[in-house]
């Protein structure tokens, strides 16, 4: 599969969780994750890709899907990171940042 297809499936992943939106609003949601929530995230979907992870097992994910899903949490991370220097706010919530 060539990269814009690739890209094109993080782009998709990222819309479905959008229209999820499991915590109400998406966009909401990323602005209250610090960058250790990311990365536990991300974590999480890409020890799901291991082979013979039982949880793969019992729903059926494959190596691919979660990979894709640890591309879009990985967009989305980095969204949240932009918006929030954009909109004037520490990316790191509740910690002070090192001058």
């Amino acid at each position: 599969m060539i990269r814009t297809n690739i890209l094109k499936a993080f782009e998709n992943e990222r819309h479905r969780q959008d229209v999820l939106a499991f915590a109400g609003s998406t966009p909401d949601f990323d602005a209250t994750c610090t960058p250790n929530d990311w990365v536990g995230f991300i974590t999480a979907y890409a020890g799901r890709a291991v082979d013979r992870m039982p949880r793969n097992i019992r729903e059926g994910a494959t190596f691919r899907e979660n990979m894709i899903k640890v591309g879009a949490l990985a967009l989305a991370a980095i969204e949240a990171h932009d918006n929030a220097l954009a909109e004037g706010r520490k990316f790191v919530i509740g910690m002070e940042l090192p001058a």
